[in-house]
């Protein structure tokens, strides 16, 4: 019976039944679209920092016990070994650096890139070429290869900065740009090395598991290479722009709070103040259904009906403008 009285009283005063429904309706429109787009930009956020680094922690000059301690953590989820083989010197018009790719976990994805017809990876996105067989043989990134006029298939030379040698590599492949690298204006020529050996000098990327731990997990991993393997701390760096992006990603800023609790009050008070103004006929009306015979509790239930008929419809129409609002801002921008 109370669902019915609602109804009956929605159609009834239909201009009071309005303006409950536009004041939810724009509380909901606001809510949902600056969440949509709060959550949006924390995803770009965090995309731009991946394409920077991936790695949460970078250290240098490790060694085999520290190699075998990260492998075995279970929050680690991947390790990017770089060995440098030799770099150009201090008097070369480019800065160049021959990398060796660790044998292990990055040699194997990047040859799954290029089994897989050269689709991208969540870690290595590879764009066209070859994977280098031995270490004669070079990938670099596509924005390095424009910049040097080169092609797949041509030399690249530069003299050595620890033999004071000419070194001359064939460049087999190209991989998708790295924003550090090109800002930096350092040329990465990456290859592959079939020794397992740690050279003297090297750089170990660690990827963490994305779980709401990566902070302390973070911190756990800095204190132990500190103090269990005696690593200098200047040869640790934490990403924390990055661990900051995983943190707001799927967090809801302080700003959007605030927003959506203003939102709700603006609601209720609308709400408020239009059954207000309209208490003296809903007295006389509810005096006259209390002489039917109506009971107190379904004149509770049909006001309660009211209101979730009221704000039903204004959701579903809510989030579907929301959807459609963000959508445009989002193509727009």
């Amino acid at each position: 019976m109370g669902f019915k009285l609602a109804i009956r009283y929605i159609k009834k005063y239909k201009m009071r039944s309005f303006v409950i429904f536009l004041s939810f309706l724009l509380s909901i429109i606001i809510i949902c679209t600056n969440g949509i787009l709060s959550q949006t930009a924390n995803k770009i956020a965090l995309e731009e920092e991946l394409s920077r680094n991936r790695s949460q922690i970078s250290v240098h000059d490790v060694n085999q016990d520290i190699i075998s301690y990260l492998e075995k953590n279970p929050n680690v989820e991947n390790l990017k070994i770089e060995k440098l083989l030799d770099a150009s010197s201090e008097f070369s018009k480019y800065r160049i650096n021959l990398i060796a790719l660790d044998n292990l976990k990055t040699v194997n994805s990047m040859q799954g890139d290029f089994d897989k017809s050269k689709e991208k990876s969540s870690r290595n996105l590879y764009v066209s070429g070859e994977l280098p067989k031995n270490s004669n043989e070079v990938v670099l990134q596509k924005w390095a290869l424009n910049t040097l006029e080169k092609n797949i298939g041509d030399s690249i030379e530069f003299k050595s900065y620890f033999s004071g040698k000419d070194v001359k590599k064939k460049i087999v492949g190209f991989v998708e740009d790295s924003d550090m690298a090109k800002e930096n204006a350092i040329f990465d020529l990456y290859t592959v090395e079939t020794q397992k050996n740690i050279s003297k000098y090297n750089t170990v990327g660690i990827e963490l598991k994305d779980n709401k731990d990566m902070y302390k997990n973070t911190e756990d991993i800095n204190s132990m290479l500190k103090s269990k393997f005696k690593l200098d701390e200047k040869n640790i760096s934490i990403n924390k722009s990055l661990l900051e992006a995983y943190e707001n990603d799927g967090d809801t800023p302080m700003e959007l709070i605030k927003i959506m609790i203003s939102s709700v009050i603006f609601a209720a008070l609308i709400v408020f103040s239009t059954y207000m103004v309209s208490m003296r006929k809903r007295v006389e009306d509810i005096g006259i259904l209390r002489a039917l015979g109506i009971m107190k509790k379904d004149i509770i239930a049909m006001i309660t009906y009211e209101i979730f008929t009221v704000f039903l419809l204004a959701l579903v129409l809510g989030i579907g403008v929301s959807l459609y609002i963000s959508k445009k801002i989002n193509l727009s921008g």
